[in-house]
């Protein structure tokens, strides 16, 4: 008989083989009622159970006779097996094929065969078979027999492989439990332990035999942290459900300490659903919560540390196929990226999304440059972000080689926008800063202030700029003698209160470098502490280099200060015109009635007198103004509306005004290029001003009898050009250099030609302003060219520019009568105005000196037209306004400002406050008359300004 004792899984035999040898490893006892059944109910002398081989035939069971090796070819089986069904010899000896079979020949002496083939796992694989001395043939009822008992040997069959099986899987268990760190066990119906492996005690420390037949100690049900759940549920509270359960970790004390338990179970249940008990394991897990306890605490430091570095804190991953993602990134990255944690969690393709489209490609090779060579990363770089627009960001980061040739990054970025703005002003300066090139590098730091000892890594020990070779792990006393002796004590006071306190602790203390230098280092710190609170000896931090920064800072303030100082002497200067707009409102006022008196008209003599004095009052005027307009241009308080301005427009309107100064020289002035009609985009009153100013100092700057050229063309189809050329005394190269400072007329304030220093400032200023260039060409005793260069702009559908041309004397016009309330603490200006008033005819003018006064007519008189000063003894002028129109009887009054303030936000406030008019000092008598004619006329729609 073929060996029986083998392990299947270990033989490479065929299918059929391998289940031929399942059966015939099967013990007689598994067949043995089968075969003796069938023997009983066929009244057969000899049974058994027939295996059918490759080249023989054995028995299994047999009864009655040997177990003997059949050859196939004599077997009764093998040929039953061909036809698949009950196979039945009547008689052996009258069968050829049968008649020399050994038990047919033998002492047995065989005369008739019957079987049923036997299947196992859809396979015949042999015979259940009886036989006996007589010739015979098998009644229906005992083929039925046999066929069914046939059957029933396969099922005992397979069960029996089938429990084998199980018991394998069992020891397997078993021997898996005994080498892990795991326990197993089964309880009963009331949750008593009937079970408990032996590695219970090697683990616990306690006896399996004072646990079988007790219930496991209760316990809270505790999370992965080791926390109590809330609300709590104790663990026999989770066996009283009755349902199969994983990892419920409980507090379980041993002689071993108190060790966290976690167990999983599955429910058992009888065939008839009853409750038997569960079957599970137990892991000690009380040194993996420890260890992840312990992770999340230096994590949730270093989060809180993160929250203040002005930067984002990560840890990338960069796989070998070039994927990665971000295992840690901190909150900042929502600022400088405007991506979530989470994103880049999976994917960190996103952030490389918002790097500049010209900055990738280079980012790109860079980082893998680095990661190459092993050598830190450092960049500047811009983003483009969907809410903030274009940033500049500085990174830095530490490549670590990973076993399975990933590349592990840990680094830190800023935004650097602000920075390198501040950089361009530095560089104007004369100080040229590299701070994008210096990328703001974050270390780490441990302080154990039970060993006194302190641990820097790779980015700490760079801050302190320490060689790559050096140690990374000092004794405090020698970190403590690498600052700046005269800190040396408050960096001890800074590590006591740190540990103390348990807060974040922030310090800066200056570090001396290896080679001499010293550095101002920023340190972030706090004691970590355990679940219950307590403080462990040990400091967690970050550090960085701000020396830097610091230095900017300062600068930064220096820079503020010197704008303050030039906003002071603006706002100086500013205060100076105006108060010499207020006596020029009565030089030029009662120069411009003495002009118009038709009552008293003037002799010949005495009206050159007042012309000389309402010419020189002009002049000083225009001081002011200059001085006023360039305080507006410093404080950057000058709009300009850029349209299209006709140049032809702009030169004719100015040769026209300042034709009289050049017949007073004799100077020529020509133009060419009108005939192009071209256009500049620019602002129509600031290239009035920029012409005249330019053409005034060519008439005024040349010879008796000279020439000034103005041209105008095209350059391109973008600019246009317009040149003034005079034949004057001209300037030498070191004049041109100082030409445009604000005051320096460049030696002519030795001669006796009228200006400011101003003119070529402020033409500069608007030239600038409307997008344009000026330059100047300049030969000694020969004479200049200024050329301007500005956008061209497409030509305008509008009539000519208009210019305002003001009579020489004042048009006086009678008006019909009204009643005005003038309040004014100023007694000539209050004269003026009663003069003026006086001109009018049928009119009658109130007068008040303070506000308070000036209220009271106000709401007694009721006049139709209120005038007030801006600035009076006791309220401003704003005040009087807005009671005005707070009062039921005065708030439809019609009221104009009077004052010396032009500046723009002045004339804006004053209309906001509900002002209908806003006149500058000193007045032009004739937009006055003409705001007062069109008021009592019933036209109540006068300018802001007389200006």
């Amino acid at each position: 008989m073929p060996e029986t004792n083998f392990d299947a899984a270990a033989l490479p035999l065929s299918d059929r083989r391998r289940k031929l040898q399942l059966l015939s490893a099967q013990p007689d006892s598994v067949f043995g009622l089968f075969v003796r059944s069938a023997a009983q109910l066929t009244d057969s002398e000899f049974a058994a159970i027939s295996l059918v081989g490759e080249q023989q035939q054995w028995f299994k069971a047999p009864l009655g006779m040997a177990s003997l090796n059949i050859p196939l070819e004599l077997s009764f089986c093998a040929h039953g097996l061909r036809g698949g069904t009950t196979f039945e010899v009547p008689d052996a000896l009258a069968d050829p094929r049968f008649e020399r079979h050994p038990l047919v020949t033998g002492a047995e002496a065989v005369r008739s065969y019957a079987g049923h083939p036997i299947e196992f796992e859809g396979e015949l694989l042999g015979m259940l078979l009886v036989m006996s001395h007589r010739p015979r043939t098998l009644a229906p009822a005992q083929q039925q027999w046999l066929k069914d008992l046939a059957l029933g040997a396969t099922e005992a069959a397979a069960s029996h492989e089938l429990v084998f099986k199980l018991q394998i899987s069992e020891r397997r268990l078993l021997d898996f439990a005994s080498a892990s760190s795991d326990w197993l066990w089964e309880t009963d119906s009331a949750h008593r332990y009937t079970w408990l492996s032996d590695r219970f005690e090697d683990l616990t420390g306690l006896t399996v035999a004072g646990h079988l037949g007790r219930q496991p100690p209760d316990s809270p049900m505790r999370d992965g942290a080791g926390r109590v759940v809330e609300p709590r549920l104790s663990f026999l509270q989770v066996l009283d459900r009755m349902q199969s359960f994983a990892r419920v970790v409980v507090l379980k004390p041993t002689p071993l300490g108190d060790r966290l338990i976690s167990y999983s179970a599955i429910a058992k249940f009888r065939s008839d659903g009853q409750f038997k008990g569960y079957r599970g394991s137990a892991q000690d897990v009380t040194h993996r919560i420890g260890v992840e306890r312990h992770e999340r605490e230096v994590s949730d430091t270093l989060q809180l540390l993160a929250q203040h570095v002005p930067g984002m804190l990560y840890q990338r991953l960069v796989r070998a196929d070039g994927t990665g993602n971000f295992p840690y990134v901190s909150e900042s990255v929502r600022q400088l990226f405007e991506l979530t944690p989470e994103q880049l969690a999976q994917d960190s393709s996103p952030l490389f999304d918002r790097i500049h489209p010209d900055d990738r490609k280079g980012v790109a090779a860079q980082i893998e440059a680095a990661a190459a060579s092993g050598q830190p990363w450092s960049q500047t770089y811009r983003v483009v972000l969907p809410q903030a627009g274009v940033r500049v960001l500085s990174g830095f980061a530490s490549p670590r080689r990973m076993p399975d040739g990933s590349v592990l990054w840990h680094g830190f970025a800023a935004d650097v926008t602000e920075s390198e703005r501040a950089a361009a002003e530095i560089a104007r300066a004369g100080q040229q800063w590299e701070l994008a090139s210096q990328a703001a590098g974050i270390g780490i730091f441990e302080l154990n202030l039970s060993t006194a000892t302190i641990t820097l890594d790779r980015n700490a020990c760079a801050v302190h700029r320490l060689a790559a070779d050096s140690p990374t792990s000092f004794v405090l006393g020698q970190w403590l003698d690498m600052l700046v002796p005269t800190e040396r004590e408050r960096a001890q006071a800074f590590i006591s209160l740190a540990a103390v306190s348990g807060g974040i602790q922030r310090d800066v203390l200056g570090v001396v470098t290896p080679d001499g230098d010293s550095r101002q280092i920023e340190f972030v710190t706090r004691a970590q502490a355990t679940r219950e609170r307590i403080r462990t000896p040990v400091l967690i931090g970050v550090c960085r280099d701000i020396t830097e920064e610091r230095a900017l800072e300062m600068l930064r303030q220096e820079m503020a200060e010197t704008r303050e100082a030039n906003r002071g002497k603006s706002e100086l200067l500013s205060r100076i015109s105006h108060e010499l707009r207020t006596p020029l409102n009565g030089i030029l006022g009662f120069a411009q009635l003495l002009e118009g008196d038709r009552k008293e008209p003037l002799t010949g003599i005495q009206k050159q007198r007042v012309q000389t004095i309402r010419t020189s009052g002009t002049r000083l005027l225009s001081l002011v103004n200059d001085v006023l307009e360039l305080s507006r241009i410093e404080q950057h308080m000058f709009s300009l509306q850029r349209e299209a301005v006709s140049i032809n427009h702009v030169v004719s309107n100015g040769i026209s005004l300042l034709q009289p100064l050049a017949l007073e020289r004799s100077v020529r002035v020509e133009f060419v290029g009108h005939e192009l009609g071209l256009y500049a985009k620019a602002d129509r009153r600031g290239m009035d001003q920029l012409f005249i100013n330019l053409l005034s100092n060519a008439i005024k700057y040349n010879r008796h009898g000279g020439y000034v050229g103005i041209a105008v063309e095209p350059l391109g189809s973008t600019k246009v050009q317009l040149r003034i050329e005079d034949s004057g005394v001209g300037m030498n190269p070191s004049q041109l250099d100082q030409l445009f400072q604000p005051f320096n007329r460049v030696g002519a304030e030795k001669t006796q030609i009228e200006g400011t220093g101003l003119g070529l400032v402020i033409a500069r200023e608007l030239t600038q302003g409307m997008g344009g260039t000026i330059e100047v060409t300049s030969t000694p005793n020969t004479g200049s060219c200024f050329t301007v260069t500005l956008p061209q702009a497409k030509g305008s559908r509008r009539g000519p520019d208009s210019t305002d041309a003001m009579p020489a004397q004042t048009d006086w016009i009678e008006a019909v009568g009204g009643t005005a309330l003038y309040i004014e603490d100023d007694p000539v200006n209050a004269m003026l105005m009663r003069e003026v008033f006086a001109r009018l005819g049928n009119w009658r003018l109130l007068e008040a000196s303070t506000g308070a006064e000036g209220l009271q007519i106000a709401r007694a008189e009721q006049p139709e037209l209120l005038l007030t000063d801006m600035n009076l003894p006791d309220m401003s002028g704003l005040d009087i306004v807005r009671q005005i129109r707070q009062h039921p009887g005065t708030r439809l009054m019609h009221v104009i400002a009077v004052t010396a303030d032009a500046l723009p936000q002045q004339q804006e406030l004053a209309k906001q406050s509900g002002v209908d008019g806003y006149w500058t000092k000193p007045l032009d008598l004739n937009l006055i008359l003409k705001h007062l004619r069109a008021f009592f006329s019933g036209h109540h729609e006068p300018p802001v300004s007389t200006k």
